[in-house]
């Protein structure tokens, strides 16, 4: 039970981001049957898969920071002296900090903007749409402050899971490793 919690906990994105693309995909294919088939449409489909698309985006890209999925140049990093590379590190993620801190404000004020505004169909506050970019970004800044937590405490910050002190599982890596680990098994 504790097991799968921290497992739950590791991935929140990762569940959060695919239960929406899981409804996004849904949605999407049972409007493009429907419309084969009656030659109509679903219209409040098509506003639910708005929405879906904002949240798999925006909370799967925190998902993909997490686990340092996007691009970054390293080079500069590794250009410094061993002495000066963790005060680089800091530096570059504290101006990442800055800039996602920076789109965070702003996603909280179009988030509060948007209460009034609602989608013409289902008459769903805009803000739940916009919640997204809120949480995606809230979730991105909490993983740079654990980012500079590790540059301080571990050698290796750089390689290692990003919660691995925390929860000490990477399921994804888990899995990962047994189906490369099966693959060769195959293949010989």
């Amino acid at each position: 039970m504790q097991k799968n919690f921290k497992i739950f906990l590791a991935n929140l994105e990762e569940f959060i981001a695919g239960f929406f693309l899981i409804l996004l995909i849904v949605l999407t294919s049972a409007n493009v049957i429907l419309r084969l088939v009656s030659g109509k449409s679903l219209p409040w489909a098509e506003e639910l898969s708005y929405a879906s698309y904002a949240w798999v985006v925006f909370v799967g890209a925190s998902a993909a920071f997490k686990r340092k999925g996007h691009s970054s140049i390293d080079l500069l990093v590794q250009l410094f002296p061993k002495k000066m590379e963790k005060g680089v590190a800091v530096l570059t993620t504290v101006v990442e900090m800055t800039a996602i801190a920076g789109i965070a404000y702003l996603a909280v004020n179009l988030s509060a903007a948007a209460v009034t505004k609602l989608t013409p169909i289902l008459h769903i506050s805009y803000t739940y749409v916009d919640l997204s970019v809120v949480f995606g970004f809230f979730m991105m800044l909490l993983h740079c402050i654990k980012q500079i937590y590790n540059i301080f405490k571990y050698e290796d910050y750089n390689s290692r899971p990003l919660y691995a002190s925390l929860i000490n599982i990477d399921p994804v890596q888990d899995m990962t490793d047994e189906i490369t680990a099966s693959q060769g098994k195959e293949g010989q």
